[in-house]
């Protein structure tokens, strides 16, 4: 009877302490990050429940680490966008490539299936756009594309207010996304572009998942919208600046010009002398080109 009762006891003891050292040994391949290792459930007694309550923790610590490591990626990613938006705002001072460029790069980084930049016209009643990526942007570029301020539109709502928008097909909120040319939209953001404390424009992105956007990425790029709007309207001053002192050349030249031909005009019969190194003579028998005087000048 004492052999028999020890024996029992050795294998209550066992089943008892197996699960155990199976749960330590799980528990020092998860400190040295193994996050991967189960522990087998044996039976359906405490220590069962406790192996499962200790895989399901596992579990939960995978995926909530799984989770933190994409939104570190998602973060770097939007940093390191904005700051090559930034590098191309400081040296690209032509505003339609700048525009271009920044439209496609934000497209490629985010992995978006479209975006578009939409400037105001002259009159401040539409905004039109002037840079969107893929065959339809080309195509809306071509038709001369514009949304009324204040309108229907996402474009419109978001330039009149200088305020963000947001569509989702999603649930309750499910929007009826109508562009023939993006037929496969199923999240829009339109970000108002605010330059020197005025909208100047708005800059729409879009998705084909549902739910796309969170409150992360909408600051992210929204920190890009702002950038992109200091630096197309520094970028439109630099070319203002360009045309006029362009035109005050020109009209510097043609003033020279018009007074050198109203003294040939003008000019007595002997204008100047020749001194050959022999002799000096007069030049009235001679002509001087124009160009040659105006050289002269320079």
């Amino acid at each position: 009877m004492l052999v028999i009762a020890g024996g029992l006891a050795f294998l209550t003891i066992r089943q008892i302490v197996q699960p155990i050292e199976a749960m330590a040994v799980a528990a020092r391949a998860i400190k040295a990050g193994d996050l991967s290792i189960r522990v087998d459930v044996t039976g359906r007694d405490e220590i069962g429940d406790l192996a499962e309550a200790f895989n399901s923790m596992t579990a939960r610590v995978q995926e909530l680490i799984g989770t933190l490591e994409q939104r570190v990626a998602e973060r770097t990613r939007g940093l390191q966008t904005a700051a090559e938006v930034a590098r191309a705002a400081t040296a690209v001072l032509d505003p339609d490539l700048l525009m271009r460029q920044t439209v496609e790069l934000i497209r490629e980084r985010f992995d978006l299936y479209y975006v578009g930049l939409f400037l105001l016209d002259e009159e401040e009643r539409f905004a039109v756009l002037r840079a969107g990526t893929g065959e339809a942007g080309r195509r809306m570029l071509a038709q001369g594309h514009k949304l009324e301020v204040g309108g229907a539109s996402m474009i419109g709502q978001c330039v009149a207010s200088g305020e963000a928008r947001i569509a989702l097909d999603v649930g309750e909120e499910a929007v009826r996304f109508d562009n023939p040319l993006l037929p496969e939209t199923r999240s829009e953001m339109a970000l108002p572009l605010i330059s020197r404390g005025k909208v100047i424009g708005a800059m729409t992105i879009q998705s084909k998942e549902e739910a796309a956007f969170t409150k992360e990425d909408i600051a992210v790029l929204q920190t890009m919208a702002d950038q992109l709007a200091n630096a197309i309207e520094n970028a439109r001053l630099f070319q203002q600046a360009q045309e006029s002192l362009k035109q005050v050349e020109d009209t510097h030249r043609r003033y020279i010009r018009e007074m050198w031909e109203e003294y040939i005009e003008q000019r007595p019969e002997v204008i100047g002398y020749q001194y050959d190194l022999k002799q000096v003579a007069p030049l009235q028998d001679q002509e001087i080109p124009l160009l040659d005087l105006l050289s002269s000048l320079h």
